[in-house]
């Protein structure tokens, strides 16, 4: 089955067609065309034909003896082009214009249009694959927020450790702290009670040392010790001072 047009196309006057073909049909939609110059047949012998469309999407296709366009009679100028797919891929107003060429001589003809209708078909098509995008798009969403939302909680695990730790280190701190302080606290008692120790020690050093030489007055309630020191004391023994003699 095919879809054949024939029309005329005269060299001298705009050509009109009355031409409608079928979006997506492929190897049936066929142009024939009869060239004449002011009615007369033209001889297209030896012509190389090419057919140029214009798409309503401004998509150029391009079509000749490779791929669709064939001559019928020569010298009736007669010739045909089966429309390649993706002369129909769009619907939409098509327009066209062929050229024929021999040497350096190049003609071409007046543009004229035809009418492709949109296939329910082919917008079924679009449609389940514009749905099929924007389920691809939509998973593609749900991938890169599922993937977020693991990377979130894996640093809020990680966030959530690290806080432990410093409560832990804070806590070791605090209690490294106390106990820095309560061992602060002995040594200055015990550098006191050295210190007390030390003062005792040199007095007893002091009083031992002076026994050889020392003398007595109890009316003064005072000891003088080798001749250095003054022991002086009250009656009660409750106070005890010790002077360098100069």
């Amino acid at each position: 089955m095919e879809n054949r047009y024939k029309i005329t196309i005269d060299l001298k006057n705009k050509s009109l067609s009355n031409v409608r073909y079928k979006q997506g049909d492929a190897r049936s939609s066929i142009l024939e065309i009869s060239l004449v110059d002011g009615g007369v047949p033209v001889d297209i012998t030896n012509q190389t034909i090419k057919f140029t469309f214009l798409r309503s999407d401004d998509t150029i296709v391009v079509q000749d003896a490779s791929n669709g366009v064939t001559i019928i009679d020569a010298v009736a100028g007669k010739f045909q082009c089966v429309l390649d797919i993706s002369a129909l891929a769009i619907g939409g107003l098509v327009k066209c214009e062929i050229s024929f060429s021999s040497g350096e001589s190049i003609l071409s003809t007046a543009t004229f249009s035809f009418i492709v209708d949109t296939s329910i078909g082919v917008l079924s098509i679009k449609y389940i694959s514009a749905v099929e995008d924007q389920i691809a798009v939509w998973q593609a969403a749900e991938t890169t927020r599922v993937e977020s939302e693991t990377a979130r909680s894996a640093a809020e695990v990680t966030r959530e450790s690290n806080e432990n730790q410093r409560i832990s280190n804070e806590q070791g701190r605090v209690t490294a702290e106390d106990a820095r302080e309560v061992a602060e606290s002995t040594r200055v008692n015990s550098e006191d009670a050295r210190i007390a120790s030390e003062n005792e020690r040199i007095a007893a050093e002091i009083a031992r040392a002076a026994l050889i030489d020392s003398k007595v007055d109890k009316n003064a309630n005072e000891i003088i010790l080798g001749g250095k020191f003054r022991l002086s004391y009250n009656a009660n023994l409750t106070t005890l001072d010790i002077v360098v003699i100069p």
